[in-house]
C-alpha cells in the first residue's frame, strides 16, 4: 500500500528552501544580469541589489522579512494611539 503525504495547507505558496518559487526564478535571473552587469561595468551595485532582494524576500513561518521590516517601520515611526476605556 502507497502512502502519500500532503502538506496541511495545499492553497500555500510553493517554497524552495527560505524562498517562493517565483523569487527563486526572480533572484536566479537578477544573478545572472548582476554577474553579466559584473564583468561589464565592474561595478558591485547590481550585484548587492540582487543579495538585498534575496534576503528581503526569504519567507519565516509564512512571513518575509520585508514584511518584518514594514511592520518595524510602523510600529517604531508611526504614531501610536492608544484608547483607555
Amino acid at each position: 500500500m502507497k502512502k502519500y503525504i500532503y502538506p496541511k495547507n495545499l492553497k500555500s505558496a510553493t517554497l524552495l528552501w527560505f524562498w517562493q518559487l517565483k523569487d527563486v526564478l526572480i533572484i536566479g535571473a537578477a544573478f545572472i544580469i548582476s554577474v553579466i552587469l559584473l564583468s561589464i561595468t565592474k561595478s558591485m551595485l547590481f550585484l548587492a541589489l540582487t543579495a538585498g532582494y534575496a534576503f528581503i524576500t526569504i519567507t519565516v513561518d509564512g512571513n518575509r522579512i520585508y514584511d518584518f521590516i514594514v511592520y518595524a517601520a510602523r510600529f517604531f515611526g508611526g504614531q501610536q494611539r492608544y484608547d483607555w476605556r
